[in-house]
């Protein structure tokens, strides 16, 4: 018997999300992008250097600046998602890239903000919040602008930036399309005799196997295949890496570690203490990796022995649908309403549960401010796949909450506070 990746439309509905509820059609996408492309243009004429002439102008602005950036984020969203349902698709290639270009457009259409900002005297900042009662709302996003004041640049220096934003996402274009398009992993043997052609979405469950010598050919397999690719791999990352060095030193960062956690106004101390925590209790995982061993009653234990479970009468294979069920029920403590949302998600396709051929790996949630945020899963029915459930779930409602709760500057969150 030969298993093979299934085709996207070989994929019930039901368990496909439905990106239709941002946009009915690629048309209403295509006329939302005319209109933006258009604001954007307009935007800089009309308030470049004259950011601050007014407490009028400048709430009009950043009015605008946030409605811009508003729809902007449901196109890109839009366009990103279709297209993580088959990385080939040239269709959604294209219009992914046209967002991004959108993006960067709008980015240095905007570059001018902060730095006009910075320029103007603090006092006459809080002055126009103290006769404006709306533009109040934006106190906290002017504190957090003078906090990092020091690492924002000229007005003409922030456009060469944000003109740039289109070739910084080169390197994570190209790991996308490699990964989840262009590799070959070739099959293995299952346990059942079967051939089945190995997956991102397949391979874990592989490594669950009993039969250690599946979990060992499904594993050389699948690393072989990254092999083969190594030095693609390797200039993607230097290319990568190069980015967030020229980023960093630009914005007079200390180091690129400094740069990433300063947005979310973490210490560096906090991420080198993180670390030595969890060194300092290494020798209990070790602890727990003797006990596998023996378990498995294996001389050597190998990364490809790490999923494989040490209980043996319990049950690890679980169907999406009983999962839910699973799930919706463990959630009842956190009350009717919460449940509620969490089924919404689960009945109204805003989960796309099931691996295909072309389709991104991993998971994730992700939507547009203003709207019910999605999910993606690559579900191959073992009780990790429903762990992830539950914890793309907690992300969403995180998401719904906060868009149904918060302004529109204020409708994200960080990833440390996720």
């Amino acid at each position: 018997m030969e298993i093979k990746q299934k085709e996207r439309n070989e994929i019930p509905q039901k368990y496909k999300w439905n990106l239709n509820l941002l946009y009915k059609t690629d048309e209403d996408w295509s006329n939302s992008h005319t209109k933006i492309l258009s604001d954007i243009g307009i935007y800089e004429s009309k308030y470049k250097n004259n950011l601050t002439s007014s407490y009028k102008i400048l709430l009009e602005a950043l009015n605008k600046r946030d409605n811009i950036y508003k729809e902007l984020k449901k196109l890109y969203v839009y366009a990103t998602m279709n297209l993580h349902e088959d990385m080939s698709s040239q269709t959604y290639q294209a219009l992914s890239l046209t967002a991004q270009q959108l993006v960067a457009k709008g980015a240095k259409a905007f570059a001018f903000i902060e730095s006009e900002l910075l320029e103007a005297d603090k006092t006459l900042i809080k002055g126009f919040c103290k006769q404006c009662e709306d533009l109040k709302l934006y106190e906290h996003y002017f504190n957090e602008l003078y906090r990092g004041a020091k690492h924002i640049l000229s007005k003409n220096e922030e456009a060469i930036l944000a003109a740039s934003l289109e070739l910084a996402n080169s390197s994570d274009n190209i790991y996308r399309m490699l990964n989840n398009t262009d590799m070959d992993f070739g099959y293995v043997i299952d346990s059942d005799g079967s051939k089945v052609e190995l997956s991102h979405g397949k391979f874990i469950s592989l490594l669950e196997s009993t039969n250690r010598e599946v979990r060992h050919n499904s594993f050389k397999k699948y690393y072989e295949a990254y092999w083969s690719k190594k030095n693609t791999y390797t200039a993607i990352l230097y290319s990568s890496v190069k980015k967030d060095i020229f980023y960093s030193r630009t914005r007079g960062y200390k180091s690129s570690l400094e740069r990433a956690l300063f947005g979310d106004n973490i210490p560096v101390s906090t991420y080198y203490n993180l670390i030595e925590t969890v060194s300092a209790y290494l020798p209990e995982l070790h602890k727990y990796m003797d006990i596998r061993k023996k378990r498995l009653k294996l001389k050597d234990l190998h990364m490809y022995d790490l999923h494989t479970p040490i209980i043996f009468d319990v049950q690890t294979k679980i169907d999406y649908d009983t999962s839910c069920t699973i799930v919706l029920s463990s959630l009842k403590p956190m009350g009717l309403e919460y449940v509620s949302k969490v089924r919404d998600a689960i009945d109204n396709n805003l989960i796309d549960v099931y691996e295909n051929k072309g389709k991104i790996s991993g998971a994730y949630s992700w939507g547009a401010y203003g709207n019910k945020p999605y999910i993606l899963l690559n579900y191959n029915n073992t009780i990790n796949d429903m762990f992830t459930l539950a914890h793309e779930l907690g992300h969403s409602m995180h998401s719904r909450y906060t868009f149904e709760n918060q302004p529109h500057i204020y409708g994200d969150y960080s990833i440390f506070l996720a």
